[in-house]
């Protein structure tokens, strides 16, 4: 528990599934921490991830795109966290929204049961407690102490509605095997939850579960004990399997987790999960090869007065063209729109949007090049802004040179298929 050296967290919770803070929130607390890598992996959904990327746009954190997801089996549930996936892969999001659906229902059932037993709950109370997110057991506990019913959420779980609690009601039965293929389909990396916190059977399912893909085993956790942790390093060296850990934060009072950042992770844990998500070359550890459906990526050139000027744009346009199409990128469009003044003294210019399609092994040497183009001396007092798909919008300038975290955040969102 070495708070002050720590620096990587990959298992975060927000407002968005179970959480007490917003993602943002999330962000601004790792960044008073002197976190460098964090993974928002909210119950079900992926609907955090965004707000956080942005949130952390300029603050030199990686926010990696993750999302937690149960599977359930007649040995009991096993979650399983996806890690550089997709936010916009189709299949995923309908297994999400499957989930979510099946959780509505779940929590109302768990209500009736809390009702028989005498403490009975209002559903709008409950659904209060989530903000609009994804309703579960957590929200159900809250409104228990809330009511006055428990003192705390983990005497909630303990007494009511914990797996073999009286007013629990089973969740939407997802396998091991469904989970970790959609991860995979979405371009992720599946790596199996707080492992030794279920027990030998769940131990013992990890060489079947490393034949359906399963890359890597989550073994800094915080009730990992050290020869847990010791026998699941052991495990990771046995099956090839990568190394990962967090905190499962959802909150300052939350009986689940530890505070956020607490857990010691050695950053090269982070390294190789970055690595292994984007490894280009044929099946890696990722499971297989990440989706290569091409993007549609804007880019827009903020140019001085003299580069304006029709001819000089024209030159300064086709170079940069060229050297796109030299580096790679599948279809380039000349920008659409014409030029604009911009700033209140008209002194600036922007450039309409460059259309650029291209498959994601590319991107990330187009970020690399960006990067360069803006720190080139000729390219002096321009400034290239990028905008990716999922709406994420980067500006690369000769002043301020992007760290390599906020490079490798830009690439997974560009990766990120329309």
């Amino acid at each position: 528990m070495r708070q002050h050296h720590n620096r990587v967290d990959l298992h975060l919770h927000s407002t968005a599934s179970d959480g007490v803070y917003t993602p943002s929130e999330v962000v601004r607390m790792a960044l008073e921490r002197g976190l460098a890598v964090i993974a928002l992996t909210d119950h079900d959904t992926l609907g955090g991830v965004a707000e956080a990327q942005q949130a952390a746009v300029g603050t030199g954190l990686e926010v990696v795109a993750g999302v937690e997801v149960n599977s359930e089996g007649d040995w009991g549930d096993l979650h399983i966290l996806g890690y550089y996936v997709d936010l916009n892969h189709g299949p995923l999001q309908e297994q999400l929204e499957a989930v979510r659906d099946v959780r509505v229902g779940r929590a109302r059932k768990m209500i009736e049961r809390l009702t028989e037993m005498g403490m009975p709950l209002a559903w709008e109370d409950v659904r209060a407690l989530a903000g609009g997110a994804s309703v579960g057991r957590p929200h159900v506990a809250r409104a228990l102490v809330n009511r006055g019913y428990v003192k705390t959420t983990k005497e909630a779980f303990d007494r009511f509605i914990a797996n073999d609690g009286p007013a629990y009601v089973p969740r939407m039965r997802l396998s091991p095997s469904e989970v970790i293929q959609t991860i995979i389909d979405a371009g992720g990396v599946p790596v199996l939850a707080h492992a030794a916190h279920f027990g030998k059977q769940a131990i013992a399912l990890i060489p079947e579960m490393v034949g359906y893909g399963l890359r890597g085993l989550e073994v800094y956790y915080p009730h990992h004990s050290p020869e847990q942790i010791e026998m699941l390093l052991g495990l990771c060296q046995e099956h090839g399997l990568l190394v990962t850990g967090g905190t499962d934060f959802h909150g300052p009072d939350s009986s689940e987790g530890a505070q956020l950042g607490s857990v010691h992770v050695p950053l090269e844990c982070a390294e190789r999960l970055r690595e292994a998500a984007f490894q280009r070359s044929g099946p890696a550890h990722t499971g297989g090869e990440r989706p290569m459906t091409p993007s549609e990526v804007q880019i827009y050139l903020n140019v001085t007065e003299e580069d304006a000027d029709p001819k000089r744009l024209d030159e300064l346009t086709g170079r940069l063209l060229r050297d796109l199409r030299e580096l790679g990128a599948e279809s380039v469009e000349r920008p659409s729109g014409g030029v604009t003044p911009e700033g209140a003294k008209g002194d600036t210019f922007t450039l309409g949007a460059l259309a650029l399609v291209a498959v994601p092994a590319f991107l990330p040497r187009l970020v690399e090049f960006l990067q360069a183009w803006s720190l080139r001396g000729e390219s002096q007092g321009r400034r290239v802004k990028i905008k990716t798909p999922a709406g994420l919008e980067v500006e690369f300038t000769p002043e301020k040179k992007l760290s390599q975290a906020e490079l490798v955040a830009l690439v997974e969102n560009l990766t990120q298929t329309q």
